[in-house]
């Protein structure tokens, strides 16, 4: 699989679509493989793109910190190269995609939907980029076995002040670009004791 032949054949993130044709079933069992096949010197860095839509160059180095993706012994400017790196590499194996002079990175629509689905139960995600959403999702789609949440780019501006949804295994809650959303109630977190990162 190349990055010149990436297009997206059929929806994979759970919603009605039609049938898919066997030649779109093979471009997905294709690309499972290929994506399996992948090796990583720092394995969670594809899977820390994910929820994001496009961010900043520096902006997703800077948050690689927060997930401990670098080597801590190394001084702030290896760090940043060693950011740098995992980036070009990403973009190399055709996984992100480099806009505005190299100074924006988005994850490939068909590459986030097949990430998504691959690893659809472990680790597990919740992501609702860009859906124009004005309240967080029900209680229900707060699963305790929840990994990452990303809810950015929306117009969310409401947190129900008796929602505490129990996500112990939740590390990281992305909010950011929800430019209405003033206050969060503390409550909300009571049950994520493993929330280590919140970028909003």
């Amino acid at each position: 699989m190349s990055c010149t032949n990436l297009k997206k054949v059929a929806p994979l993130d759970g919603q009605p679509s039609p049938p898919p044709s066997l030649k779109e079933i093979q471009i997905y069992a294709d690309g499972k493989k290929w994506w399996e096949s992948l090796e990583w010197e720092h394995p969670n860095a594809n899977n820390f793109l994910r929820p994001f839509a496009d961010i900043r160059r520096d902006e997703l180095i800077a948050n690689f910190f927060s997930e401990e993706l670098m080597d801590t012994r190394l001084s702030r400017r290896a760090e940043y190269d060693q950011g740098h790196a995992i980036l070009n590499k990403l973009e190399k194996a055709c996984l992100v995609e480099i806009w505005t002079d190299r100074e924006v990175v988005r994850m490939h629509d068909l590459i986030r939907d097949m990430a998504l689905t691959i690893t659809k139960h472990n680790p597990r995600y919740m992501v609702k980029l860009g859906l124009e959403l004005t309240k967080i999702p029900k209680i229900q789609n707060w699963t305790e076995d929840l990994d990452k949440v990303s809810l950015m780019d929306n117009s969310i501006h409401d947190f129900s002040p008796d929602t505490s949804p129990k996500c112990p295994r939740l590390s990281s809650m992305i909010l950011s670009k929800n430019y209405l959303l003033m206050f969060i109630p503390e409550c909300f977190f009571e049950k994520m004791r493993g929330l280590c990162s919140q970028f909003k």
